[in-house]
């Protein structure tokens, strides 16, 4: 089952991806980037590698902060503007500025930037795959430069360039709202700058995910083999019964 696994892990990282390219609406975008995100957490699971197993325990949790600062900011900025469709946004930074922001440092972390949360975890999901199939890792590595494509490309065009007349003037960030986010910030940059407290907390749990992952195989061979042997040994009592049975009749 493994093999099947990773093989559906690879397609959901790169279908993720490439549905989220196509979307017009943020909140959609989202979720296919979440689609993409939980390819590398199965394929860091099912590889078989402790490595790489680690990296997708942490994964989750930089997961989870990242797609939390992007719903958050998108439903911010949805209630001062009254849509969430790419096409009909633009210039939105010069007009709030922190909600731009907030959404570029969550993007940046939910594509691996270095320093954030995503990368460490994402880089370890890659090399503890590579250290076990070169095909998988590679197909792994196209869903990372087309995570960069789908979160930069509606960057630009939601908040760069000019405004629209009726935005300008439109409130940024309040006290309360930024009272959440900046938590959320907060906890990217720790993670991205010391995600060695993660990474030694959940050793001992990656080191049974792999030997779990890892023994399956085994069991389910060593499963046949016992059938084999006593079919082999129901055959070889038949023989000797019928051997015994043609000595009496002599």
């Amino acid at each position: 089952a493994a093999p099947v696994i990773l093989v559906l892990g690879v397609v959901s990282i790169i279908y993720g991806g490439l549905a989220a390219i196509a979307q017009d609406n943020l909140y959609r975008l989202i979720s296919y980037t979440s689609v993409s995100h939980f390819g590398f957490m199965v394929l860091g699971i099912f590889i078989g590698n402790q490595v790489a197993a680690n990296g997708a325990m942490v994964y989750m949790v930089a997961h989870g902060l990242s797609i939390a600062g992007l719903y958050l900011v998108t439903g911010f900025m949805a209630r001062r503007t009254g849509t969430v469709a790419i096409s009909e946004l633009g210039g939105i930074a010069r007009v709030m500025p922190l909600v731009a922001g907030t959404f570029l440092v969550s993007g940046l972390a939910s594509i691996a930037l270095p320093g954030l949360s995503g990368f460490v975890p994402e880089w370890m999901v890659l090399t503890g795959t590579f250290s076990v199939s070169l095909a998988l890792g590679g197909a792994a590595v196209v869903g990372v430069v087309i995570a960069a494509v789908y979160m930069l490309l509606p960057y630009q065009r939601v908040f760069t360039g000019a405004p629209a007349p009726e935005r300008v003037g439109s409130p940024d960030l309040d006290g309360r709202e930024r009272l959440v986010v900046v938590p959320i910030i907060a906890a990217m940059l720790a993670l991205g700058l010391a995600p060695g407290v993660f990474t030694s907390a959940f050793d001992d749990v990656a080191r049974q995910v792999t030997l779990t992952v890892s023994r399956a195989p085994q069991a389910a061979a060593s499963a046949v083999v016992p059938g084999d042997s006593s079919d082999a040994d129901g055959a070889t009592d038949a023989s000797a019964a019928s051997t015994a049975t043609e000595g009496n009749t002599k």
